[in-house]
């Protein structure tokens, strides 16, 4: 199996739509056909943000339940792994393109996979460099060698070039904890002000 498949294997995206438009007609057409097709987008940008749109154009009450199950219903759900998961995603991304570092390489998709298992699934950061590749090869379906130098060369890509690969790989989980830890408190938040509007009402 190629590595690239692999990647894919473990990372399927088979909720994740990806279009590509090349002029603002494409953009009009692709929202207008989700639109009519689902009634409602909701965008995540990379801070963690979701931002939602709604089609009144042919139905308003039915627009105007969604709203109502969007303000309402939704933001009353515990935030389970799949939702930490997104708010991850939002957080690390962005953490990648400070940095510039390139989501299409292996490296980075390893250091994707082993800062998710310490902050989503509670394992302990790696002590080292080969502690880390150890625990990745099996996922990845590579020898240490291997992911060590596609790690190497994923620093060496971004604009952290220079500097040791783990010391790199620290500083991304650390900004990427701090960062998600601040979304969850944030939701918390307007989780409780939407409840308290609630009882009010």
């Amino acid at each position: 199996m190629e590595r690239n498949e692999k990647v894919r294997e473990i990372y399927p995206r088979n909720s994740t739509g990806l279009y590509v438009v090349c002029n603002d007609k494409n953009i009009i057409d692709e929202i207008n056909y989700m639109l009519k097709k689902n009634g409602i987008i909701c965008i995540s940008n990379m801070t963690g943000q979701f931002h939602y749109m709604i089609d009144a154009r042919s139905d308003r009450a039915r627009a105007s339940g969604l709203v109502h199950d969007i303000v309402f219903n939704s933001l009353d759900v515990d935030f389970n792994l799949n939702n930490n998961r997104e708010i991850f995603d939002c957080c690390i991304y962005s953490v990648f393109a400070e940095y510039n570092l390139d989501t299409s390489l292996i490296g980075t998709n390893v250091i994707y996979a082993t800062i998710k298992n310490v902050i989503l699934n509670g394992r302990e950061f790696p002590i080292n460099l080969k502690k880390m590749c150890i625990e990745m090869t099996v996922e990845f379906d590579m020898t240490i060698e291997q992911m060590t130098r596609d790690l190497r060369y994923t620093v060496v890509k971004s604009d952290l070039s220079g500097l040791k690969t783990m010391f790199v790989v620290r500083m991304i989980y650390d900004k990427t904890k701090s960062m998600y830890k601040e979304k969850l408190e944030e939701i918390e938040r307007g989780v409780k002000e939407i409840k308290n509007e609630k009882e009010t009402i």
